[in-house]
């Protein structure tokens, strides 16, 4: 939120998009910070060859948290669509995690 507006002014004299860029800025903030651990695991996982188990982990939290949250979030509009996002990396981090501690990688 620091620097936001000023890397925004940066990007465009458009004072529409700017608008909208502030709109949006918090959710570009929080969106590294949930998705790391996810990103993380991605490594992880193709590193250890354990492309199966990722892609259950992809599946999962599609169906049973992005899907969802999409459906019911949609009244919020493009913040639902932020949040079912923001949800749908959680999952993919929490499960991958969950998953990492059950493999045997030996």
């Amino acid at each position: 939120m620091l620097f936001g507006r000023s890397i925004a002014n940066l990007l465009t004299t458009l004072p529409d998009v700017r608008a909208a860029i502030y709109l949006y800025l918090p959710w570009m903030i929080v969106s590294p910070l949930l998705s790391v651990w996810s990103f993380l695991y991605d490594g992880v996982y193709v590193g250890g060859t354990r492309a199966r188990e990722m892609r259950n982990t992809m599946l999962f939290s599609v169906l049973f948290v992005y899907l969802p949250a999409f459906y019911l979030l949609q009244p919020l509009g493009n913040h639902g669509l932020w949040l079912a996002f923001m949800l749908f990396m959680c999952a993919r981090g929490i499960s991958m995690h969950y998953l990492y501690k059950r493999i045997d990688w030996c």
